[in-house]
């Protein structure tokens, strides 16, 4: 914390040498994978995947700091970015493979790519929408609102489904409404026009997201998993097309 505020020669030189420990933190982990249980490994690279991001900060005062930068070696520099790639995917992706151990089978998914806790996978996407967010999934469940607690206030939500096998109840609804007053949470039938289940960031506007999510929520992290968002426009413009089809659907009516 105090590099990435003081400045000088000595400065300079402890941002170096911590930067080395947590790179031969990263290979003494790996070279002894063995002697760690996969889970407390799976634990420890995600930690190491935190550090990274805070070294990166350091990364840009260093840069910013002018002539002392210049008078490095370049190896500081080759160091962090070998320090993006902390934590591979063909490192982790045997440990999401055991599902033997339950602790990994019942919370992690994969987030674009990188695993992450379930929970925290939808909350971090919920929690980036800024007006309004629209959920497409035909089976949902008490957990599909629980996710939803960290909406920002004045976001519309809007969850698309037929709620099949009725698991998402009235008193579900009921009890999410007592806890979080201020979010109502409006229900439409999808009528069977989705199979995958979708997540929309304030839908049409600029700023619209799109994720497709292999699991329903309320499901996520029970098996091997993931939500990638969609970076093509095509694809992006085709479920929008598909979502305000779906808008003028029925309400649904939770039993």
């Amino acid at each position: 914390m105090l590099m990435t505020v003081l400045r000088g020669e000595l400065a300079v030189k402890q941002s170096r040498a911590l930067i080395r420990t947590f790179r031969a933190m990263k290979d003494y982990i790996l070279q002894n994978q063995g002697l760690i249980e996969q889970h407390n490994y799976l634990r420890m690279s995600l930690q190491m995947n935190e550090i990274q991001k805070e070294l990166s900060t350091v990364r840009q005062d260093l840069q910013s700091y002018g002539s002392l930068v210049m008078d490095h070696d370049q190896k500081l520099i080759d160091v962090m970015e070998k320090l993006n790639d902390t934590v591979r995917k063909s490192e982790i992706s045997p440990i999401m493979l055991d599902f033997s151990k339950e602790e990994v089978q019942r919370e992690y998914l994969f987030l674009d790519g990188q695993p992450m806790k379930a929970e925290a996978a939808y909350i971090s996407i919920y929690s980036k929408a800024k007006k309004s967010i629209h959920y497409v999934d035909d089976y949902l469940g008490a957990k599909t609102l629980h996710y939803l607690q960290d909406v920002q206030s004045g976001v519309d939500v809007t969850i698309l489904s037929d709620n099949c096998y009725n698991k998402l109840r009235l008193s579900d609804y009921q009890n999410f409404q007592t806890q979080f007053p201020k979010m109502p949470v409006k229900f439409i039938t999808t009528q069977k026009k989705a199979h995958d289940r979708f997540i929309v960031l304030d839908y049409n506007t600029a700023d619209e997201r799109v994720f497709h999510c292999g699991p329903s929520s309320k499901d996520a992290g029970n098996k091997l998993c993931a939500i990638t968002e969609f970076s093509d426009d095509a694809v992006k413009k085709s479920l929008h097309d598909v979502i305000a089809n779906m808008l003028g659907n029925p309400a649904l009516t939770l039993m």
